[in-house]
């Protein structure tokens, strides 16, 4: 049984750009991304997923 929903009326694209704007987060450089950019796939390579995919 599928539930009727809302989701046709909501203005997702609104909804973000209200939220980007009230965020206090602020843009950030490619340089920024680029010393996180080891992290990030040290741990990608650690999860499930990578092993899974690794062991064929």
């Amino acid at each position: 049984m599928i539930l009727a929903s809302n989701y046709d009326e909501i203005d997702f694209d609104a909804l973000y750009k209200a939220q980007k704007a009230k965020s206090s987060f602020g843009k950030k450089l490619a340089e920024h991304w680029d010393k996180k950019a080891p992290s990030f796939n040290e741990g990608v390579m650690k999860s499930a997923y990578a092993r899974v995919y690794r062991q064929g």
